[in-house]
């Protein structure tokens, strides 16, 4: 064998080699971006329909899960204001859920009466871990903030302002 088709063959070898372990490298890289901190949320309940609604559906978004009951006065005081935020900052990434600490009956019954634009899911067996981690008085309402990845990065017990809200939510979104 001449010395210039082993020099040859050693730089295919080389060069794949190196696109070889690119590859693996991009690839081991891309699936570790696509899988959540594992601190992040991952919330999957049933809307009050009985539709299950995946957590899925929600990442890349800044959430804001708000836990609720109908039985709430100030929990139904805030709704208004929260579906406006919703309008407001959609298109920039703001998702809102609504977990109702309640059957689903009376979510219908009051989301039929109400113009409310976000998800309003109804609580599991999960449910309490998740907001007493959160909220060891587990009263309502009490809402979590994430950002994009689903760590919370923020969290409020009672009733919000609306300039309270803009300035926990507006940094997540830029």
């Amino acid at each position: 064998m001449s010395i210039t088709r082993l020099l040859s063959s050693i730089l295919i070898a080389v060069v794949a080699a190196i696109a070889l372990y690119a590859g693996v490298f991009f690839a081991k890289k891309q699936f570790y971006a696509e899988q959540p901190p594992q601190d992040a949320i991952q919330l999957a309940l049933k809307d009050y329909l009985g539709n299950e609604q995946p957590h899925e559906q929600w990442q890349g978004k800044v959430l804001l899960i708000n836990f609720w009951a109908t039985w709430c006065a100030p929990c139904r005081e805030e709704m208004p204001m929260l579906a406006d935020f919703q309008d407001r900052y959609r298109e920039q990434g703001l998702q809102i859920l609504g977990v109702a600490i309640d059957d689903p009956e009376p979510v219908q019954r009051f989301a039929d009466t109400m113009d409310i634009n976000y998800p309003l899911l109804i609580s599991d067996d999960t449910t309490p871990d998740l907001m007493y981690k959160y909220n060891e008085v587990g009263a309502i309402p009490f809402t979590l903030i994430t950002d994009r990845s689903g760590v919370v990065v923020d969290k409020k017990l009672g009733v919000f302002t609306s300039e309270e809200l803009k300035s926990m939510i507006e940094p997540l979104l830029n």
